[in-house]
């Protein structure tokens, strides 16, 4: 079949001093996210919403966040991000002509696609949004203005005159047109390095996420491997967790098996610092003359033919529980993102029976000792939920990741206990909306040790960063000597004036701080 090529995804590289005016702290996170676009499209997605929740006003930033979106076919995500590229800065041509693709090529809304071609093409003659034009009025029946337009995206792009010819023939002739294919590519250039606070190396994490692709026998999830990629990524990143990637162990996938999960986990009894296991994926029950007596882990190669297969390729929760109880850690927390009932994120084997309706202790595991604190995404009787729509991931791990960037503390440093806390009132109350279910997270033990860094508030309290900020905004000449002078002096006390803060916080650029302070 015919295939025209538009350079939907533009390679477009900005040079960096661009934006060390505006954006300065989101500069490794974007640098990182364009090195991984190509090869792993989750991880940069994951790098560009850390840079946005620093730098939220850059058009650029936005713009690649729709490009990771697209990517990914997250077409509705896409099309925020480029309409919030295009408000923040109206003369964004790439941003047009992705929206517009989508709207017509992908078919989300090929009549607002012709609109905001139509509008867009007055202020500006470009051949590939006459050409998306044209093709979207193909397709509503409108052949005389489609001819029009295709020639006129031919006449003003003489380098891909045969390719437009090539659908011209098509319309003619009244058959159906070719879909315009994507091309991949770099995203627009970062801002200026920033500095990074020190890892901890006494920190250690295991992180496994299973999607079940590709097993017939098992029903598939949808985010497992997604939410565990962004849990590595937040816990190994320098401004959160701090945790060095040569003392984490991330397992995805078919690389999750029962021996490498076994071997990752037994890490626990010998690590001696702060150590973070997350697991996303199927649990399932044990059960003995009906009765619930211990659970499993689900690996990505288990056996469900009968139950004593599925014990002999499964990992129990009492073993877990003995490797936590056994460990020498300064602080333990578990994350589990599965439910045990035979429903929802979870299996029985061939034979086996849901326990969706049966008694069952709330607290599936429970560790023994101070600083330990297991969190698991529902109550034992009940389901654990992904969800499609809204969050694109599973609930628990939704709440578990916005606590872990901030949202769960109320000081710099956020602790287990009250990441917790937040999980355990955020995530019924979602569940109940999303999918009208009740989940219910169980939290046992009790544990102050920190899981990460509110990035945020670091910034606004942290006296030696918000200086060296200052002081390079200063020897731009962006502030007066004056200014300064009074910021300092605001950092010697607790409290910062919202100008200030919003700075530090990277809500407003130091061009707009020296203009309103």
């Amino acid at each position: 079949m015919l295939r025209i090529i538009f350079l939907v995804l533009f390679i477009l590289i900005i040079p960096i001093g661009v934006y060390a005016d505006d954006c300065d702290d989101a500069a490794q996170l974007i640098e990182s996210g364009n090195r991984v676009f190509e090869k792993d499209i989750n991880k940069a997605y994951g790098f560009y919403d850390t840079a946005l929740k620093l730098c939220p006003a850059s058009p650029d930033i936005h713009y690649n966040m729709g490009l990771a979106y697209l990517k990914t076919n997250n077409l509705d995500r896409a099309a925020s991000e480029f309409k919030k590229t295009i408000e923040l800065k109206p003369e964004h041509e790439k941003a047009y002509t992705n929206l517009v693709y989508i709207l017509i090529e992908k078919g989300k809304d090929i009549s607002k696609g012709i609109t905001i071609a139509e509008n867009r093409l007055k202020a500006k003659q470009d051949p590939k949004l006459m050409a998306l034009l044209s093709m979207g009025l193909y397709r509503q029946g409108k052949n005389a203005d489609a001819v029009k337009w295709m020639l006129k995206a031919s006449s003003n792009d003489p380098s891909n005159k045969d390719k437009y010819e090539a659908l011209l023939q098509q319309m003619v002739a009244g058959k159906s047109l070719p879909t315009v294919a994507e091309v991949s590519s770099v995203p627009l250039a970062s801002p200026a390095d920033e500095k990074l606070p020190s890892l901890r190396p006494d920190t250690y994490a295991v992180i496994i996420g299973i999607d079940y692709k590709g097993r017939q026998d098992i029903p598939n999830l949808q985010y497992p491997s997604q939410d565990a990629k962004k849990v590595y990524e937040i816990l190994t990143d320098a401004r959160y967790g701090g945790v060095p990637k040569e003392n984490t162990t991330l397992l995805l996938n078919e690389d999750a098996t029962k021996n490498k999960m076994i071997a990752g986990l037994r890490k626990i009894k010998n690590w001696d610092g702060y150590i973070y296991v997350y697991f996303s994926g199927h649990g399932a029950p044990k059960t003995k003359e009906g009765k619930f007596v211990d659970a499993f882990l689900v690996p990505s190669d288990v056996e469900i033919t009968d139950p004593e297969v599925m014990e002999d390729t499964s990992i129990k929760i009492s073993y877990l529980q003995e490797l936590i109880d056994s460990s020498q850690a300064k602080g333990v927390m578990v994350a589990l993102d599965a439910c045990f009932t035979g429903g929802g994120k979870s299996i029985v084997p061939k034979g086996g029976k849901p326990l969706v309706l049966m008694g069952m202790s709330p607290e599936l595991i429970k560790p023994k000792g101070t600083g330990k604190v297991i969190i698991t995404s529902s109550a034992a009787n009940q389901q654990s939920w992904e969800d499609d729509k809204e969050i694109k991931g599973g609930i628990f791990s939704h709440y578990l990741l916005e606590g872990l960037k901030g949202k769960a503390g109320k000081e710099v440093w956020i602790k287990v206990d009250e990441l917790a806390d937040y999980i355990k009132n955020s995530v019924p109350k979602m569940a109940k909306r999303l999918k009208g279910q009740e989940q219910n997270p169980i939290v046992s033990g009790k544990g102050d040790f920190a899981v990460a860094r509110n990035w945020d508030m670091a910034k606004v309290l942290d006296a030696d960063m918000a200086k060296t900020r200052l002081k390079a905004a200063f020897e731009k000449g962006i502030i007066s000597e004056e200014q300064l002078n009074k910021a300092m002096d605001e950092l010697k006390t607790q409290k910062r004036s919202r100008t200030l803060k919003s700075f530090l916080e990277g809500k407003i650029d130091e061009k707009k701080f020296g203009e309103l302070y």
